[in-house]
């Protein structure tokens, strides 16, 4: 498996898990929408059939791994499909992959995110929108960076909240990395040179000032050969230390759930619900 992937049969058993757990209405559902001019710039839309009973989008919005360079939204779309019949609003989004080119690096990825964000709530047309961020591997780092930015400066004209983020294993701190990442790391920032590499990835690291971050979750095994398990120790103990409640949740087994029994999938699986649902009640 590549670096920063998360697994078909891992995303699989989470739409199961949350399709077992609660009351089952008809979704809607929009396939490669465009949301942007170029072509990695869709999204796939899984809305309930009906508009918010209490006038409160809650959305989940699912970013995929592969490296910042590879990858696809294919593989989450029966999960968009299960919360949507579970009345969430759900969307996962493919974005500009990192490609050396600097209109391909940082931040192309999280302005697309945020982009598709923007155009979801065009459609919905609630009084207000809470969202959590749910990011795999390379899509868990995008995750946490979105989540520290204010969402008024992201989109003023709507009343939006960021009320979680979950991390699966994505790398935070991209200085302090194995070999493996450096140079998808370097295609990230758009530099080659080793130097200036290095020095992007310092600022990409480092919180923004008056830092404030939403409700976290990070789920990492503790065998991660691909993306070291310090990596979540770090976060947590980051956001926590910043006044922030932040929660590391960890599974015997290797990235993107390899190596994990199938009672310890289950169970991770259903922590993670358990927190977005938590996160998104009120």
């Amino acid at each position: 498996m590549s670096i920063l992937t998360v697994s078909h049969s891992a995303i699989a058993l989470f739409a199961l898990a949350w399709c077992a757990c609660a009351s089952i209405v008809r979704a809607d559902v929009v396939i490669d929408q465009r949301y942007g001019g170029e072509a990695q710039q869709t999204l796939d839309f899984c809305s309930p059939n009906m508009p918010p009973a209490d006038g409160v989008a809650r959305i989940v919005v699912l970013i995929h791994g592969g490296g910042w360079s590879a990858g696809d939204k294919r593989p989450h779309f029966h999960f968009c499909e299960q919360l949507s019949k579970k009345e969430y609003y759900a969307i996962s989004v493919n974005y500009r992959l990192a490609d050396g080119t600097a209109a391909h690096a940082w931040p192309a990825q999280l302005d697309d995110v945020a982009d598709a964000i923007s155009w979801v709530i065009a459609q919905i047309g609630a009084k207000r929108y809470k969202l959590c961020l749910v990011g795999h591997s390379a899509g868990g780092q995008i995750a946490v960076k979105l989540g520290a930015i204010d969402p008024g400066s992201l989109f003023p004209n709507a009343p939006v909240s960021f009320d979680c983020v979950v991390n699966w294993f994505g790398p935070v701190n991209l200085v302090d990395v194995p070999q493996n990442l450096v140079s998808p790391i370097c295609r990230l920032v758009g530099s080659a040179d080793p130097a200036e590499c290095r020095l992007r990835a310092l600022r990409l690291s480092e919180a923004p000032e008056g830092w404030r971050f939403p409700k976290l979750l990070a789920i990492h095994g503790r065998g991660d050969e691909d993306v070291p398990f310090v990596q979540s120790q770090w976060l947590v103990e980051r956001v926590n230390t910043s006044g922030g409640q932040a929660r590391l949740l960890p599974y015997d087994g290797k990235h993107s759930l390899q190596g994990a029994s199938e009672e310890t999938k289950k169970s991770v699986l259903a922590e993670e619900f358990a927190f977005l649902a938590d996160s998104l009640a009120n």
